[in-house]
């Protein structure tokens, strides 16, 4: 465990101390403010403005490989993130990968519910097919919350029978917004260095599922049938308290058959890769993401 991690880990505590008094809006300006002073790459371009696409941003980088790109849903409970917050991590992968990213700026919770958030990365789905992408040289990724939705996304592109992308990248991600109802999973977990508690996955899954049955597979991927799913990447940390529904997703993915791979970092907490430039343990969890992404991409023709 670097002392980068664990001076960050011990930050994020004190200034979360008092988080679960706080509403969900509250919360959202917290994060928002937390990650602003935060700048995209360089040399990566942001456009959100001259393209005629559902609400997001894109980042571009100098010289990309035109033909390939990234989708990508953001984490953040279903119920805060944006481009502000994240501008700095996607614009990393777009550069690493030298691809155009497409940032979902997706409808939150609790102002809209399940499903308008996954109707909306269907619409951008649409959007990369009709503006010439080849679903073949689409690659969906995510962070933490953000997996449901590019896991989820699969389902109904599987029940269309249309083409689906080449992969599904996702870190830290949660794959179940029923297993955080289930006490017997987490009666532990109180007792060990977590930056997500249980307290937080419940109010967000309230939020974002309103009196929506929880085990519907297209918010709770992990009982959902992923015969005919591209290859799925995982990275997480085994301080996450995410990790016991990222590992039903990796066994599930075995059992029909799915490539996938299971990355387990240990010491990590949750959501550790967005200080990618100052902790060498989320510079690593990026860099086998791209890595995981170009080479699917560019070698798996």
């Amino acid at each position: 465990m670097s002392i980068q991690l664990k001076l960050v880990e011990q930050w994020i505590r004190f200034a979360n101390r008092n988080e679960n008094e706080k509403n969900i809006f509250e919360i959202r300006d917290d994060f928002s403010r937390a990650f602003k002073r935060y700048s995209a790459h360089p040399h990566v371009k942001t456009n959100a403005k001259d393209h005629f696409s559902p609400d997001g941003t894109w980042f571009s980088p100098n010289n990309h490989v035109a033909r390939h790109v990234i989708l990508y849903f953001h984490g953040g409970g279903m119920c805060f993130g944006s481009e502000q917050t994240h501008s700095h991590l996607v614009s990393q992968i777009a550069h690493q990968c030298q691809m155009r990213l497409f940032f979902l700026r997706y409808h939150l919770s609790p102002e809209f519910q399940f499903p308008r958030a996954l109707e909306d990365a269907l619409k951008a789905y649409d959007y990369l097919i009709s503006s010439g992408y080849d679903p073949k040289d689409i690659s969906l990724a995510a962070d933490s919350s953000g997996a449901l939705l590019a896991l989820g996304l699969c389902q109904i592109l599987k029940k269309e029978k249309a083409i689906m992308p080449n992969v599904i990248c996702l870190m830290a991600p949660a794959t179940s917004s029923h297993i955080c109802f289930q006490d017997d999973i987490y009666s532990d977990w109180s007792k060990k260095e977590n930056i997500l508690n249980i307290t937080k996955l419940r109010r967000y899954a309230n939020a974002y599922l309103g009196k929506h049955d929880p085990m519907d597979p297209l918010c709770s991927p992990v009982y959902a049938n992923l015969s005919q799913f591209p290859p799925i990447f995982s990275i997480i940390g085994d301080k996450d308290i995410l990790i016991e529904s990222a590992r039903q997703l990796h066994l599930m993915a075995c059992t029909y058959g799915i490539k996938n791979h299971l990355l387990i970092q240990p010491n990590v907490f949750h959501g550790h890769y967005l200080w990618f430039n100052a902790i060498p343990e989320a510079k690593f969890a990026v860099d086998q993401l791209c890595n995981f992404i170009c080479q699917n991409a560019f070698f798996s023709k």
